[in-house]
């Protein structure tokens, strides 16, 4: 009895993985991966990731940074209570005095790219992070027509 039960089971089991298997060479039938070509049939290519991350038009002068460095978020942000999602996902290139030029994480008001448990954020601010995630974190709090 026991043998006989086997021996329906695994007959259930080669019948079913062969209608799969005819099923999947079927040209009408779309796989689970295949979703997205039927949607959208014209779409043919995998959609590609850009690595690093995006430039925010902002202009910044390098004599200005002295006078907007905020001394609390600074703060905030070497304790890790306010920093950027994304560590320089989203920058600000800055033109120093020498020719070079110096990348600054960028995060603002509404709360892009902002992780603020402590709700520090002021209105209408854009935030410049240098050295972010680390002890010398610098928080520069620019105002801003968001």
């Amino acid at each position: 009895m026991k043998r006989a039960l086997f021996l329906v089971t695994a007959a259930t089991i080669l019948i079913g993985a062969a209608s799969g298997f005819a099923q999947s060479n079927r040209k009408d039938w779309i796989p689970l991966g295949g979703l997205g070509k039927a949607l959208y049939p014209s779409e043919t290519r995998k959609p590609q990731f850009r690595r690093g991350g995006k430039r925010i038009e902002f202009f910044v002068a390098q004599g200005q940074l002295p006078n907007i460095l905020s001394q609390n978020l600074s703060t905030a942000c070497a304790h890790g209570r306010f920093n950027q999602r994304k560590d320089k996902r989203y920058y600000v290139i800055v033109n120093l005095d020498d020719g070079r030029k110096k990348r600054f994480g960028y995060a603002d008001s509404t709360g892009f790219n902002l992780h603020d448990p402590d709700r520090r954020v002021g209105l209408n601010q854009v935030y410049l992070f240098d050295f972010d995630n680390t002890s010398e974190c610098r928080v520069y709090a620019v105002e801003s027509n968001l």
